[in-house]
């Protein structure tokens, strides 16, 4: 391996947990996009229930930063924690005015469903627009004021040991989309759990190109 090589296998990630949540996050909506944008009778049931998984995981989501992150941004700005609480809000109300016009989908009649699929789809898109926004204030502005108290990108490790089976099948849709410096924070520290660190070398074997895998490989190598 040459010296290139060697300092690009070994390099830190400057990313953070959140970005790298916020990757899955963003694939999500776009997936959906797609899901929406080619919905017809055939497959409308199938596309509502992808819709309610992921519209469930957003919901989540922002309960989760609200309980965890809003009281850590109150010590650093009340201004901080009060945009991320009101863009939440905000938010929480345009899913929702989506969600109604999804759900109904399946029960609309074949003249109906056409029309109401694309008022859906492009309803959709623009709570994708005001997501997206939201999303990088956040990786920008507020949770780079939390300092020390933003985690690393591999703290994602962290996440995966808690949910075992779950965190394995979240690793495997996470792994795609991310950097090679933040696969290689996130195995570096999966580590300390032997038995999920083998099962990961084996999803990514399954996630990534041959060569990224090997790259991976030989960053964890020299670690």
């Amino acid at each position: 391996m040459n010296r290139i090589v060697q300092c690009y296998a070994a390099r830190v990630s400057r990313s953070d947990f959140y970005t790298v949540v916020h990757k899955h996050l963003r694939r999500s909506l776009f997936d959906v996009s797609v899901q929406l944008g080619g919905l017809d009778r055939t497959n409308v049931v199938t596309v509502v229930d992808v819709f309610r998984g992921i519209a469930g995981m957003l919901h989540g989501h922002a309960q989760l930063e609200d309980s965890s992150v809003a009281p850590l941004l109150r010590q650093t700005s009340a201004d901080f924690e009060a945009a991320m609480t009101s863009d939440h809000e905000q938010l929480e109300r345009q899913l929702a005015a989506v969600e109604a016009q999804v759900l109904r989908l399946p029960s609309l009649a074949d003249d109906d469903l056409e029309l109401a699929a694309l008022d859906a789809y492009r309803g959709w898109n623009c709570f994708v627009a005001a997501y997206l926004m939201h999303l990088d204030d956040e990786e920008k502005r507020l949770f780079p004021a939390l300092g020390a108290a933003n985690p690393a990108a591999s703290g994602v490790a962290g996440l995966i040991v808690q949910r075992g089976d779950q965190g394995l099948a979240f690793l495997a849709m996470l792994l795609p989309i991310l950097s090679h410096d933040e696969r290689f924070e996130i195995m570096r520290h999966l580590r300390d759990a032997p038995s999920l660190f083998e099962r990961g070398i084996g999803v990514a074997g399954a996630s990534l190109t041959p060569a990224q895998l090997g790259l991976l490989k030989q960053a964890l190598e020299m670690s």
